[in-house]
Formats: C-alpha cells, structure tokens, sequence
C-alpha cells in the first residue's frame, strides 16, 4: 500500500495525523466538473491521440456519449433534473475517481506547507502533517477552496488511534 510505502522513511505520531472523506461522495459530485476532469485527464500529457487509436472516436465524441449515458440513469422529478451525483452502481464509476483524482492534485498542488502528503483512497483522505505539527483551519480551508463544492468531514486520533476508511 502507498501510505506505508511512501512514509516508512518518516515517523509518524498517529496524534498529529487527520483523515477526510467525501461525505455522500457519489450523490453529490458536481456533473459539469465531472466532465471537464475526465477531458481533461485524456488530453493532458498528448493522451488524445492514443485514445483515438485506442477506441476510434475522438475525445469531444466520448464525451458526448458519456454524456448521454450520464443524463440516461438520472432521476426528474417536479420538472428538475438531477444536477449533481452518480449512481453507484453505474458503469461510470471510474470517471468518479477520475474526478476525485483532479481534486486530490489541485489540493497537492496547493499544500504550502499544509501537510507533508495527502493520500487518497476512493474518497478518503489520510492527512501527513509537515513537522509533526497539524494546521486542521488550514487544510480544512484548503479541501474547501479546492473540494468544487464537495462537502467533507474529518476525524482526528481518539486514544492515539485514528480512524481511516471505516475500519
């Protein structure tokens, strides 16, 4: 796993640590950003024309497709449309961690001495602090202004132990 991995090098006091998650993650992902992140992540880097080799429509295609099928599996109610969410047991579930992996770089790329790194698995986050000390305003502040209107919730250690993805 990439937490023990990429901290082995580095002693970490549970007591200075945090975790985050999504609270109702896939009800609530904002579907214009959900787009742009997954265009995004096959235009940069020169992706595109790999993906057009690869599947033989271009990338503006896909989009639209994927669009058809998003609005396909959504619910209207009282002449409203669903404008935000997936549903879980869709065929689009990787272009929500798609997404969510365009949030957690926009939030690396922003740390300023936040956090020493910030991991991320599906929707939770586990928060390693910069000298052992732990800005909870600060990165709070910082998955707010990066989060594109995600709502989180956070948990700090109880008894020198910190809860991370449920267990």
């Amino acid at each position: 796993m990439q937490v023990v991995h990429g901290t082995c090098d580095t002693e970490i006091t549970v007591m200075y640590t945090m975790s985050i998650d999504v609270q109702d993650f896939f009800y609530t992902i904002p579907h214009y950003e959900l787009m742009k992140s997954v265009k995004l992540y096959i235009t940069e880097y020169n992706r595109e024309v790999g993906f057009i080799q690869k599947y033989g429509l271009s990338v503006n295609s896909f989009i639209e497709i994927l669009e058809f099928y998003r609005k396909s599996i959504f619910i209207e109610w009282q002449n409203e449309v669903q404008k935000r969410g997936m549903c879980i047991g869709g065929k689009v579930a990787l272009i929500s961690n798609i997404f969510l992996g365009t949030v957690h770089g926009t939030m690396e790329r922003n740390l300023c001495g936040l956090a020493k790194q910030i991991f991320r698995y599906i929707d939770y986050f586990l928060i390693i602090p910069e000298n052992g000390e732990l800005n909870e305003e600060g990165l709070l502040n910082l998955f707010s202004d990066c989060g594109l209107d995600l709502q989180f919730k956070y948990k700090l250690p109880e008894l020198n132990e910190l809860q991370f993805l449920n267990l």
